[in-house]
């Protein structure tokens, strides 16, 4: 680039990115009186700038560095703060800093296209050039992106556009994936990385976030869904068991609710039956036991009465045969005021039975 002075004698060059050229990226003519080269990146050329005894030539924050044969020739005043490289033949002058990086420290790879004045050097993460331009300079830079209130030195801002897939972790960047940015992948849309409790549901990593790392609400510290049978009792759901079963025959429903008299379902060992309620008189009590009818109760309790008389006669039988009694006649009572009867045991004589005599016995009713 060749720069000639203006009516006024000054010649200013402004967020231009000047890179890979053969020869020097510019030169300064000896009727120049003053040139200015302010917030540009003069990088990766054959030859920096040459100043062919021109008059004045101001770089202020200006990144010159990684030149390949020569960074500067003639003399060169700064001011502001530079990115300034292997300073040659340059007499360098003026109240301006001046500091140097490795390129690839300083910069990122070349950025190239077929629009004018698009091509640029992206600035590193850590390059010194970010946030230390001086005050004063371009609000805006070479591609028409608005400059931090901290300008950055050279032609192009570091700015925190997320997923252009420049990473800026001094910038509160953590991640920057480009295009592949996602709120289901491991770098969010935020450029964040991804992790639970961000309110963000990783794929194939987490079934559930809910932006906390709270246990027993639906998700755990671990966004993992929680549920029932899950082994985890969560209380603010309702559930006041877990057992990790589906049986509804023992102390926890399959529902991860306590079994008890009245759910429907018969607990294994301690009721005899659940018909869903706690009335009285329909077949299960509201103590879940088994109810008889009257009519069936009735029945059952003649059953037991003709037991009972069995088992009498049966002894008083034995007790005749062995020569146990008197001779006499027995009565055996069911025990009952109401339906039952009594049984009259006799051995069928008047008198006591004489000696060697069997003595029968007849049941007479």
């Amino acid at each position: 680039m060749w720069l000639s002075s203006n009516a006024d004698g000054q010649t200013v060059i402004t967020n231009t990115t000047i890179a890979n050229n053969y020869g020097y990226a510019i030169y300064i003519s000896a009727n120049t009186t003053k040139a200015l080269i302010l917030n540009s990146t003069i990088i990766k050329n054959s030859g920096g700038i040459y100043n062919d005894d021109g008059g004045a030539l101001v770089a202020k924050d200006t990144i010159l560095a990684h030149n390949t044969m020569i960074n500067c020739l003639g003399s060169l005043m700064l001011e502001g703060s530079n990115v300034i490289g292997d300073e040659g033949s340059c007499a360098v002058s003026g109240s301006g800093s001046s500091s140097f990086q490795e390129l690839n420290s300083l910069v990122l790879a070349y950025v190239d296209s077929i629009e004018p004045g698009k091509s640029y050097f992206p600035l590193a993460d850590k390059s010194i050039a970010i946030n230390n331009a001086s005050s004063g300079g371009p609000i805006y830079d070479q591609l028409g992106n608005l400059r931090d209130s901290k300008h950055d030195i050279g032609a192009i801002e570091a700015t925190t556009t997320c997923g252009d897939g420049a990473l800026y972790t001094s910038l509160g960047e953590e991640c920057d994936d480009g295009s592949e940015n996602s709120d289901t992948g491991e770098c969010t849309t935020l450029c964040k990385n991804a992790k639970c409790g961000d309110s963000m549901v990783q794929a194939s990593v987490e079934t559930c976030d809910d932006g906390n790392a709270t246990d027993g609400d639906g998700c755990n510290s671990a966004c993992v869904s929680e549920k029932c049978g899950d082994t985890i009792v969560q209380t603010a759901l309702g559930e006041a068991c877990d057992d990790a079963n589906d049986s509804n025959a023992d102390a926890c429903l399959s529902t991860c609710a306590a079994a008890s008299c009245g759910d429907g379902f018969v607990q294994a060992g301690v009721e005899a039956c659940d018909d869903g309620n706690k009335v009285d008189g329909d077949g299960c009590s509201s103590a879940c036991a088994v109810e008889v009818a009257a009519d069936e109760q009735k029945d059952q309790d003649k059953d037991q009465d003709k037991d009972k008389v069995d088992q009498v006669v049966g002894s008083a039988v034995v007790e005749e045969e062995t020569g146990g009694g008197d001779g006499g006649d027995v009565n055996v009572s069911d025990g009952s005021n109401g339906g039952g009867e009594d049984v009259k045991v006799s051995d069928g004589n008047a008198e006591p039975a004489k000696a060697g005599s069997s003595g029968g016995c007849s049941l007479i009713r």
